[in-house]
């Protein structure tokens, strides 16, 4: 706290009234006076910047011993790890609930809650280690950046292709593409493990740039596939009571939030249990749990996925196939405006979508490299605070 006071004082000398002064003070002189009067101010303010350097150099030094080794100690570690347990047993405890309701479709219900909130933490898991694994593959801030925002660089190339598979509404068709996008989210966190901590037979090991392309490129894969969640989503919802779609849709809202927290907390949590100094086997580890994670919830899907949907498997709404096997004579035409709008809002969402993503995400890696770098936080205690 002195050191605080002394920095305050030091900036205040800097600012001095006298300097106000000077300006009037070399005009009344002459230049012999005027040369002496601007040494003066130069060594004057000279010590007071030299002064105020040192004063808060020794503030910093206080405040890292003290208040930082407070944050990361094991007390506060615990207590956010018990916070973090709370928030997931209540989520268990939301898709237990659809679970206990009966009927396929809250089973669809639950099982896309966790693929969302899966979904989401795959995307972030890589933030509390990102610059250190950036600068161990020769690479830069800048490349940290961009391998946590790259899931969402093609987002819109993956949303495009799921609208157009919901434009032409084929149940078989939606299964398949369901279990094939769901897959992709396997195969690529399997493969993104095995990039980061290559085996040694794969001679990947000397080649850093070759792995940091792989990595890039199996992460922008996420955003290819991303929309299955909002395909799934319409599928459950064609065949939902009316009732239940606004709780479904803040459940969905709150698993995707969940999500974004859980991949650091993941990436912390495992690094915290593990303690290896090793960067490649941090970031791998984590990435192993979630393929594996995501191989059980495929076969979950997998086997759940009906090819019909029945009204007596339903909440009583119509058979999904019978959607599009309506008589257009019984239902109202839009107008060329009404068109146009439903265009430009699809358009306008899709667009405020991504760059909320983008952001989010770019906010998170920043974060995460200003906590690590100037504020000498660990990775769990990263881990923790992007999770809360």
């Amino acid at each position: 706290m002195i050191h605080w006071l002394w920095a305050i004082l030091a900036t205040t000398i800097i600012r001095t009234s006298a300097q106000d002064c000077f300006e009037d003070s070399i005009l009344e002189a002459g230049d012999a006076d005027a040369l002496r009067l601007l040494q003066g101010r130069a060594a004057r303010r000279s010590f007071a910047v030299e002064f105020a350097d040192s004063a808060l150099a020794a503030a910093s030094a206080d405040f890292d011993s003290a208040g930082l080794q407070q944050i990361g100690s094991r007390s506060s570690s615990t207590f956010g790890y018990a916070f973090a347990l709370l928030i997931l047993a209540s989520f268990a405890g939301i898709c237990v609930e659809w679970l206990a309701r009966g009927q396929l479709h809250r089973t669809l219900i639950s099982l896309l809650l966790i693929a969302e909130c899966l979904a989401s933490a795959t995307y972030t898991v890589v933030v509390p280690l990102s610059y250190d694994l950036a600068t161990h593959l020769g690479k830069g801030s800048a490349f940290s950046g961009l391998m946590v925002s790259a899931p969402f660089a093609v987002y819109l190339a993956g949303a495009l292709r799921a609208r157009w598979v919901m434009m032409s509404w084929n149940q078989t068709k939606i299964c398949t593409y369901i279990v094939v996008a769901y897959a992709v989210y396997v195969l690529s966190t399997a493969l993104c493990a095995v990039v980061v901590h290559p085996p040694g037979f794969l001679f990947l090991s000397g080649n850093a740039t070759l792995r940091a392309s792989l990595l890039v490129l199996l992460r922008m894969s996420y955003g290819l596939v991303d929309s299955v969640g909002d395909v799934m989503q319409m599928m459950v919802v064609k065949v939902s009571p009316q009732e239940e779609l606004r709780e479904l849709m803040v459940s969905i809202f709150a698993s995707n939030a969940l999500g974004f927290g859980l991949g650091p907390l993941l990436s912390g949590a495992i690094g915290d249990v593990v303690q290896v100094s090793d960067v490649e086997l941090r970031a791998c580890i984590p990435l192993i749990v979630l393929a594996l994670l995501w191989t059980a919830l495929l076969l979950a899907i997998r086997s759940a996925l009906p090819l019909e949907l029945s009204e007596a498997e339903t909440g009583g709404r119509q058979d999904v196939d019978g959607v599009e096997d309506a008589d257009p004579d019984d239902t109202m035409c839009e107008s060329g405006d009404l068109a146009i709008s439903r265009r430009i809002i699809f358009w306008a969402g899709l667009t405020y979508a991504l760059i909320c993503a983008a952001l989010t995400s770019s906010l998170e890696a920043q974060t995460a490299l200003v906590l690590e770098r100037q504020l000498h936080f660990s990775a769990q205690s990263i881990g923790q605070l992007l999770q809360q």
